[in-house]
């Protein structure tokens, strides 16, 4: 049957043309349809076109859900816009690109990051509707103004591109559900460039002197002894490396990364060489003869046969694979004289994470051992010329070509700065320093030992930029200025630099031993820009890594290296066997006849490679010629010394300035000298009877100073006598290159470092300052931000200087004009034309010389500060330059141009004033419950002064900007805004969050300073009033509320004159005394207002009656004390007006009530058995104690109420018994020596009454009792006697917990009556009545009014209930019962195991037990509205105990109400020693309100 095939190849609709015109390939009309694109036999086949449907996937139970990207990523439906979609047809994956960002509008050139936005990678794919999470971040920097057009997926790499970031991949089978690619460092394209150099020192820990002793890590490990003789304390007689295999080299180290893709880094810049000469470069013994023997000095070669390389790293070693992908570490090596680089080794991850010891390497130093090793591999010549990634910044289009990402429409480079301000001079190496700005470290002193600037030399200075990916700038100067600039005593100029040789020191000032060497300095004048990112010009901006700042900019200018430019290359040294600065054939007698005179020519000898260096000029020469010239010029750099008419002893230095010498004629020795009276031999020319090569120098410019002295020695008065030949060495001016190169060098950093130290200038050359006692010092400008009008630049006078003799003097007459003081930025601070009210320093003041404010012998001068300035963000702004008009007439006359004198204005460090000294420790409260349209309202105002102290407040506040940091846990929505103010917008935080607060005092990168102060905020709790007090007692010796027989008030109120007598006062605390003896000891102790003037007033009551004096004939002392909360905290203001009343927040009271029992005594005078206190009984004391509340000084006061609702009331007993027998007998608690808390301590027995005093509450009775047990059973020695302590705890204020009970805001008292004998059946009484001692033993008056005072008493805490102290945990540990009883008394039996946490440091009132530590799960456990015991999580004794196993438990018993604590070793056994409570909580896990009471123990 016949077929017919139409291919539409061409994929093209045509419905111009008539159905019978239609070419071949093309088609009139298709719907729903496509054309193949195969490579088989049906290309250009109509396919029929797969149509949309909704992307799906499971979830739960099979269930079939639409894909939400919004949902998925834990948004609302909606949030998220894709901005690019690319679908792998081979993995039936689809990748797609979201974000909720939308770049502003209008802000083109620049652009904007939100630290805020949403933006994801996912995955879907589309036969298993599984969905990837791939990446995720802010970092991802998407915006929904820039869709991402260009994706391609290259087998595991998924490359993309947006013209908005740089390019960047993922490798999609490492994406860790989003959680592996953190950071741009981990998705650019474009390599982490290591930008560092590798260090060749370190830190000697051999030796151990009082500062850090560092040495150079090129060493010769195989010499036992220096050429000194000494011992070589780098030696290794069993070193494996090749020790002459850096002999004549001059080799150079870098690294570079290896990454997870098989990547390589750019090469780090190169070390200098490593090479010391041997000997250290010292001529030794006869080094120098043999050095013009043989025309080479042998020891010039290189001693280094082992290097340690010192590789700096961007992130710890352990963490670089993790943080930049790196798997290995290539270590390079390059020879001086060949192109190629070398690989010495590839070390990999597991190796340089490591430390030698096996410990894991977290440093930033990788220490490489190099010994002297042959290379395994040369680099490919397109890896040696690879100074970057070839990686654009930006590219619009992208595409797979032949295997390889192609970009398109791209940016390739930023633009750098036209000119960076900087200044270069050469001076000797700084001593080895490593300041906190890493830019000011000098360590060549010491990495570099030998080496040296080359003398006689033009050098140019350069800067290139680079971005953290490797992306540099061309080469940078500094703009073209004639101004010099004097700092440290060292002056600068522009970015070429003629570095000349080193003048003469004068005679036995020759430095050579201590001199080490010369180095470049660089004056950086001015910071980079750190304007914004420009889109249209190419502006990069700098660097900034932080993804969670707004500022973000990880493309910016990052790092920097210096490189120079030097065109004078190769030269020689010229070693000759003598210079004579004579004729030869001429004796010192004849010399007057000689044809040149002395001091205009030398002579010298050449032999063997010499003829070569200084070569004799063939070009234009006549058949019979014997003599002739040079081009060579000539600096002489050692000559033999000089001693008229006397043969030289030694060779010494020549300093030839800019002298150069030429040889006019070199000839052989008997062609040379032809007269025949003067034949050769010669003394003074090494080997004369071989007719040796003779040069004859002209010296050209010599003489006195400043020109350089004449070189060579005397000849002498005979041609023929013994003669000392000694080295002399010239150099020869070495030769131009043609090639305009920049080489690089070892000098690199961050920018951010450089820009740090920008124009930091205080000292100048040319001037010096009066010192102590007629001496004189250093100029150093001393003005800062705070000096205020009236101060002046320098501590003490100064004065112009003039060189003398390479010192400078000062002028002893002078005059000195200040013509101008003005800003680098422009601004004219001083001319003799501006009035007082403007200028901002006054004229120049000179103190003649030899007058009593000048006693020394020259004239001094001063300027006086006249308004202050303000350190600027602007650098410009602080760089203050002085112009003066300089005379000087004695002892030289000098009348100059006018001198200016650039000096840096210095800045102070900012402070933080609001919140105050006084309670900046404290946390920051923040109410919970905010309402959404709160959210956005300030929490706290900072407040701080800029360090201007010397302006205005306007001033003093101005430029400061706030910053916080390391916020834990982690809270985004946290924010200070630049000016200060604290917010938190998402209301979602609850509980303690720890951050770093800074102020700094400018937006300026050079010399801006801050200040950092830790701070706390706390969500969920609103703080109480500042002036409350606070005060925790830790210890029985620290301040106590009642002592002895004493009683005290406590008072917080805003009126004090009516706080302590007015009503109503407890009944027990009014006179209820009767008997003979009530007025000697008065029961009546009111709490009596009278003198309440202070923090405290104390009234003694002294009995006068003999009989109630204890048996050391000591009175018993009734006293009364009255408080206020400073006398506690001495951190609250002295004034006794000061309100302290509770104004917001809740408060809390802790007493301490104290009873120990009195010691054992022997009674020595009759032997009978030793006196034991109370053996068998329990004795004790009791107390009244009441707390009261009143909203204010105009109504009664009545009972106060705790946050739960209930009355404060103490009434409660405690007992401690201590078992002298060693039985598990009853009560045996004091037997735990596991804890000391029992043993000082003891338990509560009753949590509600006491019953022990009469007429009194027993709700408002506190008893503490003791006994010994098993006395007189061989443990007598014991003087540790039993302390029982009744701790109680309440809460007051506002309600925070439960929000049901009504705020108790206002004043309240704590009043404790003195101690007395409680009412029970107890047989012996410890303190006295008010009118006897009866039943008081003799043991008991042992000391006893002492030991009432030591023995007997009450101490005081108080404070915010939620912040007892600046340091105080948000949440503390507990264990709490796995399960509950309806009963209480069941379920206190139940021990606590589970390990929980709660807000409240108080057992009495915990609201709400959580899973974690951060309160972010209630646990709820097995609750259902019953009883659960709970306790302390951590036991006593503790190192460092938490603040409520200390202070929350209220001394309860360990064991369940009412059990017998018998056998302390059951206890023990079972690990039972922490105190238990016991409360009711409901099915939420909420605990009721008022259920929560202490456990209590018998003791039968």
């Amino acid at each position: 049957m016949a077929e017919v095939k139409n291919a539409f190849i061409k994929s093209k609709m045509n419905k111009d043309l008539d159905s019978r015109l239609l070419p071949s390939g093309e088609y009139r009309d298709g719907q729903n349809i496509q054309v193949s694109k195969s490579e088989g036999e049906d290309v250009g086949a109509l396919e029929n076109a797969v149509g949309n449907l909704p992307a799906e996937t499971t979830s739960g139970a099979n269930d079939v859900d639409n894909v939400d990207f919004s949902v998925l990523s834990g948004l609302s439906t909606g949030t998220l816009k894709s901005i690019g979609v690319y679908a792998d047809t081979n993995t039936s994956n689809i990748f797609v690109f979201l974000t909720d960002f939308t770049e502003q509008p209008d802000i083109y050139p620049s652009v904007s990051y939100s630290p805020d936005a949403n933006n994801y990678i996912y995955s879907y794919n589309t036969l298993n509707g599984n969905v990837t999470k791939i990446a995720q971040g802010a970092f991802l920097n998407f915006s929904t103004s820039n869709p991402i057009y260009g994706i391609n997926l290259l087998e595991e790499l998924l490359f993309w591109t947006d013209n908005r970031n740089q390019p960047r991949s993922i490798d999609i089978s490492i994406s860790a559900n989003g959680t592996y690619y953190t950071s741009e460092d981990l998705i650019s394209v474009a390599t982490y460039n290591p930008y560092q150099v590798i260090d060749l020192y370190y830190q000697d820990t051999t030796t151990t002197p009082a500062t850090p002793y560092y040495v150079t890590s090129m060493q010769d490990v195989t010499s036992p002894t220096f050429p000194n003789g000494v011992a070589n304390t780098y030696y290794n007689p069993n070193w494996p490396g090749d020790p002459d295999y850096l002999e004549n080299k001059f080799v150079t180290f870098s690294y570079r990364f290896k990454f997870r893709s098989g990547e390589y880094s750019i090469m780090a810049p190169f070390t200098q060489e490593a090479f010391v000469p041997k000997q250290d470069g010292y001529f030794l013994n006869e080094d120098e003869d043999s050095a013009y023997r043989s025309t080479i000095v042998d020891f010039m070669a290189n001693k280094v046969n082992s290097v340690g390389l010192y590789i700096p790293l961007p992130f710890a070693a352990n963490d670089l694979s993790n943080s930049l992908n790196v798997e290995e570490i290539e270590i390079l090596y390059k020879e001086s004289d060949s192109l190629t680089v070398k690989a010495l080794d590839s070390v990999t991850f597991d190796v340089f994470s490591k430390l030698e010891n096996g410990n894991t390497n977290n440093t930033l130093k990788y220490l490489y051992d190099y010994q002297s090793r042959k290379p395994y591999k040369t680099l490919p010549e397109s890896e040696i010329i690879r100074v970057y990634d070839k990686v654009p910044v930006r590219a619009f289009g992208q595409e797979v070509i032949g295997n390889r990402i192609v970009y398109s429409n791209f940016q390739d480079k930023h633009t750098p700065p036209a000119t960076i301000d900087y200044d270069v001079a050469v001076t000797p190496k700084d001593e080895f320093l490593q300041p906190t700005d890493k830019a000011l470290w000098t360590t060549s002193a010491v990495e570099y030992p030998m080496h040296n600037v080359k003398q006689n030399r033009n050098y140019q200075v350069g800067f290139i930029l680079s971005d953290r990916y490797g992306r540099q700038s061309t080469t940078i100067l500094s703009p073209i200025n004639t101004e010099l600039k004097t700092q440290d005593g060292i002056t600068y100029g522009g970015s070429t630099f003629y570095h000349p040789y080193k003048v003469n020191p004068g005679a036995g000032n020759n430095d050579i031993n201590s001199w080490p060497g010369d180095s470049l300095k660089i004056l950086f004048n001015t910071a980079i820009d750190d304007g914004d990112v420009n889109l249209q010009t190419g502006w990069p901006g700098l660097y900034n890594g932080d993804a969670s700042n707004i500022n973000y900019n990880p493309l910016g200018w990052y790092s920097y290296k210096i490189v120079v430019k030097q065109t004078e290359q190769e030269y020689y040294n010229v070693y000759l066997p003598g210079i004579l600065n004579d004729y030869p054939d001429f004796t010192s007698s004849q010399r007057s006849n000689a044809p040149d005179t002395q001091g205009t020519i030398a002579h010298i000898t050449l032999l063997s490679d010499n003829v070569n260096k200084v070569p004799r000029d063939l070009t234009e020469v006549g058949p019979e010629q014997l003599q002739y010239r040079s081009d060579v010029r000539l600096f002489g750099r050692v000559t033999p010394n000089f001693n008229l008419n006397t043969a030289p002893t030694h060779s010494e230095p020549y300093y030839p300035i800019d002298n150069a010498m030429t040889a006019v004629s070199i000839s052989e020795q008997n062609n040379m000298f032809l007269i025949a009276t003067r034949a050769a031999p010669y003394n003074t020319i090494y080997q004369t009877d071989s007719d040796p090569y003779i040069a004859r120098l002209s010296q050209n410019r010599v003489g006195a100073a400043p020109l350089p002295n004449a070189i060579g020695s005397s000849s002498v008065n005979s041609l023929t006598s013994a003669y000392k030949i000694v080295l002399g060495v010239f150099e020869t001016a070495p030769i131009e290159s043609l090639l305009e190169i920049f080489w690089e060098t070892s000098t690199s950093g961050i920018i951010s470092d450089l820009n740090a130290v920008a124009g930091i200038s205080t000292s100048a050359d040319g001037w010096i300052q009066s010192g102590a006692s007629g001496q004189t010092q250093d100029f150093v400008f001393n003005q800062s931000e705070a000096s205020i009008a009236g101060e002046m630049i320098t501590t003490t006078p100064f004065a112009p200087t003039y060189p003398n003799n390479f010192v400078s003097v000062p002028f002893i007459d002078s005059d000195v004009v200040l013509l101008e003081v003005k800003r680098a930025s422009g601004q004219i601070l001083y001319n003799s034309g501006m009035s007082s009210v403007n200028r901002y320093f006054n004229p120049i003041t000179k103190i003649v010389k030899g007058t009593v404010p000048n006693p020394q012998g020259f004239d001094t001068y001063n300027i006086q500060i006249n308004k202050p300035l303000v350190f600027s963000e602007e650098p410009t702004d602080n760089r203050l330059l002085f112009k003066f008009s300089i005379t000087g007439t004695n002892p030289v006359k000098e009348t100059g141009l006018p001198v200016t004198l650039p000096l840096t204005l210095i800045n102070k460090p900012p402070s933080i004033t609001y919140p105050t000294p006084a309670n900046i420790g404290l946390p920051i409260s923040v109410p919970g419950g905010r309402n959404p349209e709160d959210l956005e309202n300030p929490i706290i105002t900072f407040q701080g002064l800029n360090g201007a102290l010397g302006s205005s407040i306007q001033e003093q506040t101005v430029g400061l900007v706030w910053s916080i940091s390391n916020v834990l846990p982690a809270l985004s929505s946290l924010e200070v805004s630049a000016d200060g103010v604290l917010t938190e917008t998402s209301g979602n935080a609850n509980g303690k969050y720890s951050f770093d607060l800074t102020v700094k005092d400018t937006n300026a990168n050079t010399g801006a300073l801050s200040f950092t102060q830790p701070m706390n905020a706390i969500f969920g709790q609103e703080q109480i009033s500042p002036n409350f007090g606070s005060f925790v007692s830790q210890s029985y010796t620290s301040k106590t509320f009642s002592k002895g027989m004493e009683s005290a008030g406590l008072y917080w109120s805003a009126d004090y004159s009516s706080v302590v007598d007015s009503s109503p006062v407890p009944f027990d605390m009014v006179n209820i005394g009767t008997g003979p003896k009530s007025r000697s000891i008065n029961e009546n102790i009111t709490l009596a207002n009278s003198g309440l003037i202070g923090s405290s007033i104390n009234a003694e009551r002294k009995n006068d009656n003999s009989s109630f004096t204890d048996s050391e004939n000591q009175p018993y002392v009734l006293k009364n004390s009255n408080y206020k909360p400073k006398y506690f905290d001495t951190s609250l203001a002295v004034d006794s007006n000061t309100d302290s009343t509770l104004k917001n927040g809740t408060a809390y009271v802790k007493l301490d009530f104290q009873y120990q029992s009195w010691p054992n005594y022997s009674n020595s005078n009759n032997n009978e058995q030793d006196e034991t206190p109370s053996c068998g009984l329990q004795v004790g004391v009791a107390w009244s104690a009441y707390m009261q509340y009143r909203p204010d000084s105009t109504t009664d006061w009545i009972t106060a109420v705790d946050v739960e609702g209930r009355d404060i009331r103490f009434g409660s007993s405690g007992v401690n018994i201590l078992d002298l027998s060693g039985q598990s007998s009853a009560g045996a608690l004091g037997q735990f020596t596991s804890s000391n808390s029992y043993l000082t301590q003891g338990f509560l027995n009753n949590s509600t009454e006491s019953g022990a005093i009469a007429n009194a509450s027993n709700e408002d009775t506190v008893l503490a009792t003791s006994e010994w047990v098993g006395c007189g059973q061989g443990n007598n020695s014991l003087q540790s006697p039993p302390t029982t302590v009744v701790s109680k705890v309440f809460a007051f204020g506002k309600d925070q917990s439960y929000q049901t009970n009504s705020d108790k805001f206002g004043e309240y008292r704590l009043l404790v009556k003195y101690p007395q004998k409680n009412a029970t059946s107890f047989e012996w009484r410890m303190i006295p009545s008010t009118t006897s001692i009866e039943n008081m033993q003799d043991f008991v008056l042992k000391r006893g009014a002492s030991l009432t005072d030591q023995n007997i008493k009450v101490r005081v805490s108080f404070g915010d209930f939620y912040y007892p102290t600046p340091s105080a945990d948000t949440s503390f540990g507990y264990k709490i019962a796995i399960n509950g009883s309806a009963n209480y008394e069941i379920a206190s039996q139940i021990r606590p195991t589970v390990e929980v946490w709660a807000r409240e440091w108080s057992m009495e009132y915990v609201t709400q037990f959580y899973t974690d530590s951060n309160l972010s799960t209630p646990y709820v456990g097995t609750f259902d509205n019953n009883y659960y015991s709970y306790s302390p999580l951590t036991q006593l004794p503790s190192n460092n105990p938490p603040f409520n196993t200390l202070n929350g438990s209220e001394t309860a018993s360990p064991l369940g109400i009412g059990s017998d604590i018998v056998a302390s070793d059951n206890l023990v056994r079972d690990g039972i020693v922490n105190r238990r409570f016991v409360a009711k909580f409901n099915g939420d896990g909420l605990k009721y309100s008022q259920s929560a009471r202490p456990c209590t123990g018998n003791t039968q």
